[in-house]
């Protein structure tokens, strides 16, 4: 496989589009949530932080879901073998260790909901998935907790709590219907 085409396996196991809605989501949060003025390289490595985290979400699941890929998604990088499943798993772990320290840079409270949100991913992903409902759940708190994250990024959480309470809610039905469909 050619340089490009490796890069680009890089860039699509992250579910690009994911991760930009991630991104946008901490700026909103920060946005509506924020006091008086933020800092540019807070209102840009905060969102960096989330969007890595949900970029190794997304690689963690692929790599859980290879099997069931093979029938539901015989498109997906791991299923092409367009990226081994340790070059995988390197990325994985680049990705959560590049947003982690973002996090200690920018505050204990946001390393915590970081930390947080790797571990819900990852016990999603290899765990929790399959389980009625409680897949549902997590999937719904790892998207309100975005905007929770956006707040405490300007130390102002309960602003965000509305959006979280409202994306957690919208994300439940999203995530029950896509269930029903898979049945």
């Amino acid at each position: 496989m050619n340089f490009s085409k490796k890069i680009l396996a890089f860039i699509k196991i992250t579910r690009p589009i994911n991760v930009v809605i991630t991104f946008l989501v901490v700026i909103v949060a920060i946005l509506i949530s924020e006091k008086e003025q933020t800092e540019p390289i807070v209102l840009i490595l905060a969102p960096l932080a989330a969007a890595f985290t949900a970029a190794a979400g997304n690689i963690v699941n692929d790599i859980y879901d290879i099997e069931t890929d093979r029938i539901s998604h015989p498109n997906r990088i791991l299923v092409l073998e367009s990226l081994s499943i340790k070059e995988a798993w390197i990325e994985y772990l680049i990705f959560n260790s590049v947003s982690v320290f973002l996090a200690i840079y920018l505050s204990p409270i946001l390393l915590i909901i970081v930390l947080l949100t790797i571990f819900l991913l990852f016990i999603y992903s290899a765990f929790l998935k399959r389980l009625p409902l409680i897949g549902n759940i997590i999937i719904a708190l790892v998207t309100g907790l975005a905007f929770i994250y956006g707040g405490y990024v300007v130390e102002n959480p309960k602003a965000s709590i509305i959006p979280a309470v409202f994306a957690f809610l919208i994300n439940m039905i999203r995530e029950i219907v896509k269930d029903i469909q898979d049945i």
